[in-house]
């Protein structure tokens, strides 16, 4: 498969505005930084064993974000707020089913080393 530098330009837009959007989701909720951080985390960690289409990659962030929040979060966002942040596009049921198959995929492994823990290190 011959993959052209528009793919990788095209891909890397896409990647882009994906994360720029969870970025400010956390701004507006007033997320702490270690949950945009694990929600990066539990997104590479289930795209590196599963295939997901481009429809329900936002699905699968805000899922990743909500087990996230619900992990670092002293009080979290519910799910119909996160259905809000999409504009509604996906159900609580939805979402809640994503939730648990990230869940279930990740086998409830929730603790990860992230970009902030190592920076705390060179300080």
């Amino acid at each position: 498969m011959i993959v052209s530098l528009m793919d990788f330009v095209t891909l890397g837009n896409v990647l882009l505005r994906f994360f720029f959007g969870f970025f400010q989701v956390s701004e507006e909720y007033r997320l702490v930084p270690e949950t945009l951080y694990l929600t990066v985390n539990y997104i590479d960690r289930y795209l590196s064993g599963n295939v997901i289409s481009r429809q329900k990659l936002q699905l699968l962030g805000v899922a990743c974000m909500m087990i996230a929040a619900k992990y670092e979060e002293i009080c979290a966002p519910q799910v119909e707020e996160f259905c809000y942040i999409t504009d509604n596009t996906y159900l609580k049921d939805e979402v809640l089913d994503m939730e648990s198959d990230v869940l279930n995929y990740l086998k409830f492994e929730m603790t990860a080393p992230t970009t902030k823990c190592f920076l705390r290190l060179v300080r």
